[in-house]
């Protein structure tokens, strides 16, 4: 399966910005948080905003726990309630969630989508400290 990749937005303090489109919600796919982006972590906050447009209260967003030394928390489970929603989660902890130590992913954030009906649209915003 290829993922679909968040591309961040810069969020630069004191000012106002257009909003980037973001990326439509794909339970096929899932979504990833690339390598790029994951790196700048240190530096920036990784936030994301997912734009809930239909859900029924079995969907769910599942931002899915790494190999890192702190994965043993595990995943971070949104169950939605059903309707319009507008959901933010983050900071996200490179800790918890980068894939450390795999061959090919080693470096991404994984989110995965379950559900029979969710749709909408994923952004990640990437937020100087």
């Amino acid at each position: 399966m290829v993922r679909d990749v968040l591309t961040g937005n810069d969020v630069v303090w004191n000012t106002f910005q257009n909003e980037d489109v973001g990326v439509a919600i794909d339970k096929a796919d899932d979504a990833e948080i690339s390598v790029a982006d994951v790196a700048q972590a240190d530096h920036k906050a990784l936030m994301l905003r997912f734009s809930i447009s239909a859900a029924t209260a079995a969907d769910s967003i599942t931002i899915k726990a790494g190999d890192g030394f702190r994965s043993g928390l595990g995943d971070l489970v949104l169950s939605l309630t059903g309707g319009v929603q507008e959901v933010l989660c983050g900071p996200l902890e490179t800790a918890r969630f980068k894939i450390q130590n795999a061959v090919t992913d080693k470096g991404k954030i994984y989110i995965d989508y379950a559900g029979s009906t969710i749709a909408g649209t994923a952004f990640l915003y990437l937020i100087e400290k």
